[in-house]
């Protein structure tokens, strides 16, 4: 009895306590400890426990530019200019990582990549449902592309095996979106920098479209990073395959939307686009509803200037209102205007910065004057075609307004004796009164008639209103 009583006390002797040795030190020192090991003492550590084999596993991966931002979430990210030159084997790192759910994927490129590394990146993307990758070249790949042979090869067979599988894809460049099946994407030419030779910068190209129509779509000058998202929607349509490509999207900020596309494709794309730094927005689409069309410029506050020359307004009474704290230019149909400023929250704290409103004529142009007048940050209003009504009695006062623009207003209305005191009533507080019309110079009228009638129009528009400025321009002249 003694000797097993001393045999167990021997062994609690020598039993080491949990809380002393490497597995009493937190998650985030261990790897920092490990990368000293060799490859072979790495294996062994990683088959202690499940805790270990993970904490190995990140360390080994670290060491083939393997990085996922943080170790437990879906957001991987490959450095793959630290490749060995047998090339680290992707298809084995997906084995290891399809236990944990990959969506967002970015792979830093080496200056020249090959067609291993394609091959491989092909292979790894496959085993995944990735939603967006992140392809970073670190540098201007078209400048590169001019003095070298390879990188162009490289890069058309880099974006045909990503896109290729995508039935119809949807490129942003630059300030404008089309859409282009991969066959046409694969026309472009980094080389020459758009799609039919020749090299200049800020030039536009005419491309086919999905549907079969053509577009002038503006050149790329820069191409530092892609952005690649699938489109999925909820419901099985044609379109759930479609491919987002966003070129430089953190530099981009112009977007003219005006693609030939349905109204549910256009609810997919929106929503999936986000470009950080969007400035000046053009809608051109008349299929973008104004309830899409809201929910994407809420989603981007940097929003300033917005020209929407959408016809089919059909305003949702449970619609969100629009909310852009930067937005100061609004250029739009009386319609859009209606619905913008029309809320049960007031208009100047949706909009606090919006102090110019361009309106054209439509018949529902009174309506939304009504609405602008009662904006209180306006400044500036700009109307095109302007007339006199008929009662030479303005309908609307614009208290806040200190700056008019006309443009291409009626010749009459500029003629007519009863504009000034019309001013006067409808904009008291006015100092500034522009007016463009430079298609007079083609009606047939001598340059020195157009510049007697602007003189006129100056000297009448001051002795009724002697603090407005008058600023007129035909084109040939300006008073």
């Amino acid at each position: 009895m003694s000797f097993f009583k001393k045999r167990a006390s021997k062994r609690k002797s020598t039993k080491v306590s949990p809380e002393w040795g490497l597995p009493a030190l937190p998650n985030e020192v261990i790897p920092s400890i490990l990368t000293h090991l060799d490859e072979r003492a790495l294996s062994s550590v990683a088959r202690v426990s499940l805790r270990f084999n993970e904490l190995s596993t990140r360390v080994w991966l670290a060491r083939y530019g393997v990085t996922p931002s943080k170790f437990s979430s879906d957001h991987l990210v490959f450095d793959a200019r630290r490749w060995p030159a047998s090339a680290f084997p992707a298809a084995n790192t997906a084995l290891w990582l399809r236990s944990h759910s990959l969506t967002d994927f970015t792979c830093i490129l080496p200056p020249a990549f090959h067609s291993s590394i394609i091959q491989q990146l092909t292979t790894f993307v496959s085993s995944f449902s990735i939603t967006r990758m992140a392809l970073d070249f670190g540098h201007d790949m078209i400048l590169r592309a001019k003095e070298s042979n390879q990188i162009p090869r490289d890069l058309r067979i880099l974006l045909s095996t990503i896109i290729d599988d995508s039935p119809t894809t949807v490129v942003i460049l630059q300030h404008g979106l089309f859409t282009c099946r991969p066959g046409a994407l694969r026309r472009w030419s980094p080389e020459t920098g758009h799609y039919k030779g020749g090299w200049a910068e800020a030039t536009y190209s005419a491309i086919t479209m999905h549907d079969g129509s053509r577009q002038n779509v503006p050149t790329i000058s820069s191409l530092t990073m892609l952005n690649i998202s699938p489109l999925n929607a909820a419901a099985p349509v044609p379109f759930d395959q479609w491919k987002l490509v966003v070129v430089d999207a953190s530099l981009l900020t112009e977007l003219d939307l005006s693609v030939k596309l349905t109204p549910d494709e256009w609810d997919v794309i929106l929503d999936a686009l986000a470009l950080p730094n969007l400035q000046h927005v053009g809608l051109w689409a008349q299929a973008i509803s104004v309830t899409t069309s809201t929910l994407f410029l809420n989603r981007h506050p940097t929003v300033h200037t917005l020209k929407n020359m959408t016809r089919t307004i059909t305003p949702s009474p449970d619609g969100p209102s629009l909310r852009l704290p930067q937005l100061d230019t609004l250029n739009a149909l009386a319609p859009y205007v209606i619905t913008v400023l029309r809320s049960s929250e007031p208009s100047s704290t949706r909009l606090p910065r919006l102090a110019l409103i361009e309106l054209r004529p439509h018949a529902q142009l009174d309506e939304a004057l009504l609405l602008a007048s009662a904006h209180a940050p306006l400044t500036s209003l700009a109307l095109w075609t302007f007339s006199l009504p008929r009662t030479r009695t303005p309908k609307i006062t614009f208290p806040t307004v200190h700056r008019l623009i006309l443009n291409e207003p009626q010749i009459t209305a500029l003629m007519d004796d009863a504009l000034p005191a019309f001013l006067a009533v409808a904009f008291p507080a006015l100092d500034c009164l522009e007016v463009n019309y430079a298609w007079m110079s083609d009606v047939g009228l001598s340059a020195k008639h157009i510049e007697k009638q602007n003189t006129a129009l100056a000297r009448r528009v001051a002795a009724v209103n002697p603090g407005v400025r008058v600023l007129v321009d035909s084109g040939n002249w300006t008073v």
